[in-house]
């Protein structure tokens, strides 16, 4: 049987936040440092832009890596790092170009990266 969870257990637990800068917590508050999250919209609303802002604050909390199985690394993607100053500040950000399985076996080994941004959603094989 399941065990279950009374108020205090839940009131008390601790959680692993990310602890980002007040540019994203205004918005984004302080979430659970794991789990999926989804950016979508339409062509030109900002999503690539978003998506190298977000890179470059959790690569300040640990190891980016980047599947990017559509651009993989294009000039459009070289203009996204400059447009984003990733290039003027000391992160650690990698760029793959690898399926489902290559992508696994490597997330599996030691050091792995912390957060792995995925491009794009063609990527579900």
């Amino acid at each position: 049987m399941a065990r279950t969870y009374s108020v205090r257990d839940i009131l008390t637990k601790k959680y692993d936040l990310i602890k980002w800068s007040s540019k994203f917590s205004e918005h984004f508050g302080f979430p659970e440092n794991r789990g999926v999250w989804f950016i979508a919209g339409m062509t030109g609303s900002g999503k690539s832009t978003f998506v190298y802002d977000l890179i470059s604050e959790l690569s300040l909390l640990g190891r980016v890596l980047i599947n990017s199985l559509e651009e993989a690394t294009d000039y459009t993607v070289q203009q996204k790092v400059i447009n984003s100053n990733l290039h003027d500040k000391k992160v650690n950000v990698n760029w793959c170009r690898e399926n489902t399985a290559e992508l696994t076996m490597r997330l599996k080994k030691r050091r792995s990266p912390k957060y792995v941004i995925i491009d794009s959603i063609h990527y579900l094989d």
